[in-house]
């Protein structure tokens, strides 16, 4: 958010007694267009944190799209993955308040502590069969199926590898499409990357986890 929209967004939400704490500022943002706020000692909220997290959704964002990312939290912690725990949303407004889990993630630990990153990547990986066996009804359409994966690799050979998805490389894409679609389907996260794996309190906790879907069983293990 920039300028007056960003202006006038924060003086709504900044005018929400359920927002009401001592300050907050934004977190740099990331590709997402959701933006983050840190809230410094947040009132009104029985959750005895000393901060917490605001993910704003962008205008026009509809209601029922901010309760299902809050719905797919919800079920996620049920099954026993460490996501962010919700205090507060407001479909309507377009946010969600959720824990603060800090701003290390595992590739800053891994910068950081290498021996420390290895115990935090088997600790992650550890996971990924509680996140298999997850119930979720809040996945996004289509899933995660060849057509979709192929998709996904042709944007990276086109935005990463800066080369249009033909010749050899598109077979290649088309092969690894077709070795994935031979594994077991699962729910995957698919971003279950270092930077969304956080670390808090000497645990690994799991962010970005909005659009978890059925998907090939390696998805995650490799990202």
């Amino acid at each position: 958010m920039v300028g007056r929209e960003q202006t006038e967004r924060e003086q709504r939400l900044a005018g929400d007694p359920r927002l009401a704490c001592t300050g907050w500022a934004w977190l740099p943002a990331e590709a997402s267009a959701r933006r983050y706020a840190r809230l410094q000692a947040p009132r009104g909220l029985a959750h005895g944190s000393g901060s917490a997290v605001l993910m704003v959704f962008p205008e026009g964002t509809s209601a029922d799209e901010v309760a299902r990312v809050e719905r797919a939290g919800r079920l996620l912690e049920i099954a026993g993955i460490p996501v962010p725990a919700t205090f507060a949303c407001d479909p309507t407004a377009g946010w969600i308040l959720q824990e603060d889990l800090g701003d290390l993630d595992l590739a800053g630990l891994a910068a950081r502590d290498p021996a420390a990153a290895a115990s935090a990547y088997s600790e992650a990986l550890g996971l990924l069969p509680r996140l298999a066996r997850a119930r979720l009804d809040t996945s996004p359409r289509p899933p995660l199926d060849g057509t979709r994966l192929l998709a996904e690799l042709q944007l990276f050979a086109r935005r990463a590898l800066e080369a249009e998805p033909e010749g050899a490389l598109d077979a290649e894409l088309r092969a690894l499409v077709a070795a994935a679609g031979a594994t077991p389907r699962q729910t995957c996260h698919r971003d279950f990357h270092a930077r969304n794996l956080m670390i808090h309190a000497g645990r690994v906790r799991v962010v970005d986890h909005q659009d978890a879907m059925a998907g090939p069983a390696a998805y995650d293990r490799v990202s």
